[in-house]
């Protein structure tokens, strides 16, 4: 009978850790560049490639290459309770970036939606 409860309680504790479980927060660009410049401490994070970043990116971005092998390498310096705001060309490598940050332990992760691509042809500020 002991065990019995100890497993109910056990699926339980379960249940609700996976219903708490952090997602990602997609944003449109004017709303991410406007949420990230209020928030302090916050970490901007480029995960396109070298070649795509210095052809112009969001000020005060760090450069860490999705597609490179050492992706966890570049970002383990930055503490999990820091808020990380990611983008891409198009969204996608940042969503799946931003999907393995929360998988790491990160709590607070925004992904910028249409990604780089979108927030140049909305005309916001950038360095060339």
């Amino acid at each position: 009978m002991t065990l019995r409860i100890f497993f109910l309680i056990f699926i339980f504790i379960f249940t609700i850790s996976l219903s708490q479980a952090q997602e990602v927060t997609n944003l449109g660009p004017a709303e991410f560049q406007k949420k990230f410049e209020t928030e302090k401490n916050a970490v901007l994070i480029d995960v396109r490639t070298d070649w795509e970043y210095k052809n112009g990116h969001l000020k005060n971005s760090r450069n860490v290459d999705w597609m490179g092998e050492s992706f966890m390498d570049g970002i383990k310096d930055i503490p999990k309770d820091k808020a990380l705001y990611v983008y891409c060309h198009s969204g996608g490598r940042s969503s799946e970036a931003a999907k393995k940050l929360i998988e790491s332990g990160y709590i607070n992760v925004y992904n910028m939606s249409g990604g780089f691509s979108a927030y140049s042809k909305a005309k916001l500020p950038y360095d060339k």
